[in-house]
């Protein structure tokens, strides 16, 4: 019964603030509390650490800031912290664990996690696809690489947002991909991307400059 009343609060919370457009920050603030507070409980309940849930705890705590430069603040720092995620795991792939460099690390990705599936729904039109790839190891480490790569590339991020337009597709086919040869979803990580779309780092950037253009009549009044 309180799972049910928490979950329904939430949703509700949620659709509001999507309607009113974030608008009363009492109820922004109790939602991103409740998010914040379904991570926990979610990671502490199954003793694992859901990095998927991560960007819905984190993102609506920016449409908290009084003012617009706070706001482009806290934005642009949960742009960073998007590109962070995938860059941080390109570096761990390609230098700490130095997996990619494995060359059956794809083929024994697809055994570990399609085998199952596999077994059970031999029939399956994906049936064929995951053994073509299996019996073809070549063919499946370009693949692992080319994800791999994908998640490198988020780290021109970092030094411009020039790329922005196409680094937010970047996310969406990585996880894809993902899902389709792994069957594993990180699509609430999805949420960060938004602060990737070109026409926010707009909408950011007007919001700043009409901030200094009222901080600079204030000053001459």
């Amino acid at each position: 019964t309180g799972a049910v009343i928490f979950d329904g609060c939430l949703l509700v919370l949620t659709v509001w603030n999507l309607v009113t457009a974030a608008r009363h920050r009492l109820a922004v603030a109790v939602c991103a509390l409740g998010w914040t507070l379904y991570g926990m409980i979610y990671n502490s309940y199954s003793c694992h650490f859901n990095l998927a849930v991560t960007g819905v705890m984190l993102l609506p705590y920016a449409f908290l800031a009084r003012r617009e430069e706070s706001f482009s603040m806290v934005w642009q720092g949960a742009r960073y912290f998007c590109l962070y995620l995938y860059a941080d795991a390109f570096i761990y792939k390609a230098l700490i664990a130095r997996n990619l460099y494995y060359f059956p690390m794809g083929a024994e990705i697809i055994k570990t996690n399609q085998a199952a599936f596999m077994l059970k729904s031999p029939a399956s039109a994906l049936s064929p696809v995951y053994s073509y790839f299996i019996t073809h190891p070549a063919l499946a480490y370009a693949g692992f690489a080319g994800m791999v790569l994908l998640e490198g590339s988020m780290l021109l991020g970092f030094f411009t947002q020039r790329w922005d337009r196409f680094l937010f597709f970047v996310p969406i086919l990585f996880h894809a991909i993902d899902y389709f040869f792994v069957d594993v979803f990180f699509g609430d990580l999805l949420i960060l991307n938004l602060t990737l779309l070109p026409y926010q780092a707009s909408i950011v950037s007007g919001l700043s400059d009409g901030a200094i253009k009222r901080n600079a009549v204030l000053q001459t009044s």
